[in-house]
């Protein structure tokens, strides 16, 4: 019953050069999902594969509103699936960091970040710590912004736009490899992020 799509994502990164060796980065990012054959599309029989089966005698009464409303829910999420499919999600280590992982999925997605990274120190220092060791080549404070939205229709992506921002530190290692952590905050509350590599980075 699942439909049969594929994803067109379109990314256009920007740099500046700033100050004596640091850098201001653009990023235009948006996805959409192309469907070659719907999935189901008849209600009745979606509402049945995805029954809550809020009518159980085990669902108390007066949570069965409730259940049904989460039904309804869940069964309008499907079927707009089954018949747009789902784009790249926003949300995780690469767009709207603030988020978890596929917060936002939908038919279409877009996003707007701006980073700009200060550049502390230029060096070429040996280290050796509890997770990682290497030639340390420099060491980035980031500040960020990214605005994004996902929609069911192409013509709504300038509507319901959450926003991420934050600052993080960087060490880039001689091998091109960068360990980071960012702290994030958004829409929806804080969020840490630890991990490997520069945002919004696809290759």
């Amino acid at each position: 019953g699942d439909p049969e799509y594929y994803i067109t994502d379109y990314n256009l990164l920007y740099y500046v050069p700033m100050l004596e060796n640091s850098t201001w980065v653009f990023n235009l990012f948006r996805s959409e999902s192309v469907v070659t054959k719907k999935g189901e599309t008849d209600p009745t029989r979606v509402r049945a594969s995805e029954s809550l089966n809020c009518s159980s005698p085990s669902v108390p009464e007066v949570a069965r509103a409730s259940c049904q409303e989460k039904e309804d829910q869940i069964v309008a999420e499907k079927l707009a699936f089954n018949q747009r499919g789902q784009a790249t999600s926003l949300g995780g280590t690469l767009r709207m960091r603030s988020f978890v992982t596929g917060r936002y999925s939908s038919a279409y997605a877009s996003m707007l970040g701006s980073e700009f990274r200060w550049n502390l120190t230029d060096e070429f220092t040996p280290f050796d710590i509890l997770v990682a060791a290497g030639i340390r080549t420099g060491i980035q404070i980031a500040f960020f912004g990214e605005w994004g939205t996902v929609q069911e229709y192409s013509s709504k992506l300038t509507e319901d736009i959450r926003h991420s921002y934050g600052i993080g530190l960087r060490a880039i290692i001689a091998s091109g490899f960068i360990f980071r952590l960012d702290l994030a905050n958004g829409s929806e509350g804080f969020q840490p992020v630890l991990f490997f590599n520069y945002p919004w980075f696809v290759f």
